[in-house]
C-alpha cells in the first residue's frame, strides 16, 4: 500500500512539474507588434477589440476571412497575387490573431456576421468578392446569403456548415472543463505543432516560424480565454439555408482535410445551384497557406469569369 501511495505521488509530482514547464503568459499586442504587425498593418477600435487588419492594392474589393485559430497572415500568399489587380482586405476576427477578445465575449456566428457587416461598412466597401476558410468560410456562406446586395461571388475553402464527424483535438480539449481552466496559462508548443501536422497535408511545408506565428498569436493576451469562451458557444446551424444560396460560388477543398471531409465539398457542391468545385490532392484543410499559387489561379479564373456574375 504504501508503496503504491509513492508511485502515485510520483507520478503526481512529474504531471505538476510537466504542466509548471508549459505554463505560457499571455504576450501584451504591443510586444507583438513588431513581428506580426508590420506595414500596411492597420488597428481599428470595435466592439472593445483593437481589431487588426490589412487593405491593400486597388480595384474591386476581395474580403479574405480565416479560419479558427488563424490569422489575416493565412493569406499572404493570396493577398501577395491579388493586390495586383484588386484592393484586398482581411482582418484578424475578434478573439484571434492580433485583434484578441471583445468586451461582449459573444463569438458566435451571428455576432461575426455583424461584425464583418460593421467592420466593411467602416470601410466604404459597397460591394465586393469574398473567401473565406474553415469558419471564415462559414461566415462568408452565410454573410452572402444574407447580404446577397453586397457579395456578388464568393469562394469558400474547406468551410464548415454541415454536421461535425469528427470533431478537431482541440475543440474537445476546450469541452473539458479541468483542461479548459489550465488551457487559459498551459500551452504547450507541441500541442500546435500536432494541430499544424493535422491541417497541412504536406507536412514537409511546415516551417518553425509557421509554428511560431500560430503559438506566438495563440498566446497573444486574451485569446486562449476567447478561444474556449468560442468553442463553448459553437452550434451547428441548420444545412437547408445552404440551399437558398444563390450567389456564384466556387468552393475549393483539399482532398486530404483531416478535420472536415471531402465529402463536405461534394454537399455544398449538390446544395448550392450552378457553384463549381475544385479539389486538390494531397492538401489538407487549408489550401490558401499549403498551396498559395495554385488555389489562387482558381480563384482568380472564378472571379474573373464575366458569366458567373449576378
Amino acid at each position: 500500500m504504501k508503496k503504491a501511495l509513492y508511485i502515485i505521488g510520483g507520478i503526481l509530482l512529474l504531471f505538476v512539474i510537466f504542466q509548471a514547464s508549459q505554463y505560457h503568459a499571455d504576450i501584451p499586442l504591443e510586444e507583438l507588434k513588431p513581428a506580426y504587425a508590420q506595414p500596411p498593418s492597420k488597428f481599428m477600435m470595435m466592439d472593445g477589440a483593437t481589431v487588426h487588419y490589412r487593405d491593400e492594392g486597388t480595384g474591386y474589393p476581395i474580403v479574405l476571412i480565416h479560419g479558427m485559430s488563424s490569422s489575416l497572415h493565412t493569406w499572404q500568399g493570396w493577398t501577395d497575387i491579388l493586390s495586383k489587380n484588386y484592393r484586398v482586405i482581411r482582418m484578424d476576427l475578434p478573439g484571434f490573431g492580433l485583434t484578441g477578445p471583445t468586451t461582449a465575449n459573444d463569438y458566435t456566428i451571428p455576432y461575426y456576421e455583424s461584425f464583418v457587416a460593421r467592420f466593411l461598412d467602416s470601410l466604404g466597401v459597397k460591394e465586393c468578392y469574398m473567401a473565406g476558410n474553415s469558419l471564415g468560410g462559414f461566415i462568408t456562406w452565410n454573410y452572402a446569403l444574407r447580404h446577397p446586395e453586397q457579395v456578388k461571388k464568393i469562394v469558400i475553402l474547406d468551410a464548415a456548415g454541415y454536421p461535425i464527424k469528427n470533431v478537431p483535438f482541440v475543440f474537445n480539449l476546450a469541452r473539458n472543463k479541468l483542461l479548459a481552466f489550465m488551457g487559459r496559462w498551459i500551452t504547450p508548443r507541441f500541442i500546435i505543432a500536432q494541430s499544424m501536422q493535422q491541417v497541412y497535408g504536406d507536412p514537409s511545408k511546415i516551417t518553425d516560424s509557421i509554428t511560431d506565428r500560430y503559438f506566438n498569436l495563440e498566446l497573444r493576451a486574451g485569446n486562449r480565454a476567447a478561444f474556449i469562451s468560442f468553442v463553448g458557444q459553437f452550434k451547428e446551424r441548420d444545412t437547408v439555408p445552404i440551399q437558398q444560396i444563390k450567389t456564384p460560388t466556387l468552393i475549393e477543398w483539399g482532398e486530404k482535410d483531416r478535420w472536415i471531409p471531402l465529402e463536405d465539398a461534394h454537399k455544398f457542391n449538390r446544395d448550392i445551384k450552378g457553384s463549381q468545385l475544385v479539389t486538390y490532392p494531397g492538401v489538407g484543410h487549408i489550401p490558401m497557406e499549403e498551396i498559395p499559387a495554385q488555389s489562387c489561379a482558381d480563384a482568380l479564373k472564378f472571379f474573373s469569369d464575366t458569366t458567373a456574375r449576378n
